[in-house]
């Protein structure tokens, strides 16, 4: 649902082969003309890349390829990156130091794909799953938004992870989940999920709101959580303010406002069903809808939670 992927800054850069059409390429793949893009795009290493991408794209000397690398870098800073702060000794300086240090933070918390300008014969990418030049067939197969999900655990994982990994907070509202069903198991699927943040990820603060008519379960999802030893996260269990019958997962970032945290909506999914917890292999044949929104559709739905 939510693929994450490691840009080179090269990719950003007039090496000699057609840069506009494959900045054109990219643009297209992250930023589809319809619907809301999946995809999120890796800052690696405590900025690092920022810094060295944008001395790429200044460094351009066609004029052409300069503006559209700008203008595609600008979108992304803005609406898809998320910062993976492992540091390392010293900056990369070329396309396959990149890839090498892109596949060292992959071990510890995967990403879907990097992308490199041109093709490299390097073993220092090779748990990666490396697209070369920005193929822009090639990196809407690997990238493909899945609508329709087969309910198992094993079908949503790659749905969950990313989001699980980058997100500071969540606010998950399940209509009928009360501690023994398919929506608790879920539930504790995705607190397991962000227990598998790499030691230099943030922790996750995940608020569940409960349906008003399933208050006695209040008390009993706390004591379920709360034995579960989760490490990566803390959970407030409470009430929902009015009733609802949508399934919504919604999570963001921190963001500070007069000195205070304030939290900016990034991602919402909004599964029809969620995975069957007994007999499930025997029922994976039974696929449900998954829907996944961007930004505005994030933020008012946070409006709207928070009222």
């Amino acid at each position: 649902m939510i693929s994450e992927i490691f840009l080179t800054p090269q990719v950003f850069s007039d090496n000699g082969v057609d840069a506009i059409q494959r900045l054109r390429d990219l643009k297209e793949v992250l930023f589809p003309r319809n619907g809301a893009s999946p995809i999120v795009v890796t800052n690696l290493a405590l900025s690092k890349w920022v810094q060295e991408t944008s001395r790429m794209m200044l460094a351009n000397g066609n004029q052409d390829v300069r503006q559209l690398a700008l203008g595609l870098f600008t979108k992304i800073e803005e609406e898809l990156l998320v910062d993976r702060s492992m540091p390392f000794a010293s900056l990369p300086k070329t396309e396959v130091e990149w890839l090498g240090q892109a596949s060292c933070t992959n071990a510890e918390f995967p990403l879907a794909l990097a992308v490199n300008a041109e093709r490299l014969n390097s073993t220092k990418a090779s748990s990666l799953n490396v697209v070369a030049d920005c193929d822009s067939d090639l990196l809407n197969d690997c990238l493909k938004n899945p609508r329709r999900i087969e309910r198992t655990f094993t079908a949503q994982k790659p749905l969950l992870r990313t989001l699980c990994g980058h997100s500071q907070w969540m606010i998950i509202q399940f209509p009928f989940v009360r501690g023994i069903d398919d929506e608790y198991e879920t539930l504790v699927q995705i607190f397991r999920l962000v227990d598998t943040r790499a030691s230099w990820m943030q922790k996750c603060d995940i608020e569940i709101q409960i349906h008003p008519k399933g208050s006695n379960a209040v008390t009993t999802i706390r004591k379920q959580l709360e034995e579960g030893r989760f490490k990566k996260s803390a959970q407030i269990v409470r009430l929902a303010s009015h009733e609802f019958n949508d399934r919504t997962i919604l999570a963001g970032l921190f963001d500070t406002l007069h000195g205070k945290p304030i939290r900016i909506a990034r991602w919402l999914i909004q599964p029809s069903h969620l995975a069957v917890r007994m007999k499930q292999d025997l029922r994976s044949d039974h696929e449900t809808t998954w829907s996944f929104f961007g930004r505005k559709e994030a933020a008012e739905m946070l409006e709207k939670l928070q009222s």
